[in-house]
């Protein structure tokens, strides 16, 4: 929605290797869930990138994870596999199984939200997606 306001293209990669660089127009949305490291955010700053985290309640993304994992073998993808994968995740699994309890508190699930986390502190606005009413709504800037 974001990109479509500000008419923007915009691309989705699995890790910043797969982006041409130097082949992106001026203005563009780049969407990557990466790890933050001092070092990707001086190359995405230096080429003059705004860095926006969409931040999600983690129950949230975890459940979104569980509709999601069994359909869509690319989960491995996620962080190129960092801290596991999603097979746990089979159809039939629910927010009660076992299997979800476990990876909910593993180190999978721990990396791939600790993504969001590392960057909010860096960004320089932070989304909040799908908040209540009663919580806010919109951009924020971190604090």
């Amino acid at each position: 929605m974001l990109t479509d306001v500000l008419e923007l293209p915009n691309w989705g990669y699995w890790v910043p290797g797969e982006v041409a660089w130097d082949q992106l127009p001026p203005a563009a949305s780049i969407a990557m869930h990466w790890p933050h490291s001092a070092a990707f955010e001086g190359f995405l700053r230096e080429r003059g990138f705004r860095i926006v985290v969409t931040a999600r309640h983690p129950l949230d993304v975890l459940i979104s994870i569980l509709q999601y994992a069994p359909t869509d073998p690319t989960t491995n993808r996620w962080l190129e596999g960092e801290g596991g994968d999603e097979r746990s995740l089979t159809a039939g699994v629910t927010p009660a199984s076992d299997a979800f309890v476990r990876y909910a508190l593993g180190w999978r699930a721990e990396v791939l939200l600790d993504v969001s986390v590392r960057w909010a502190a860096r960004s320089d606005a932070l989304v909040r997606y799908a908040e209540g009413r009663d919580r806010g709504r919109g951009v924020s800037r971190p604090g």
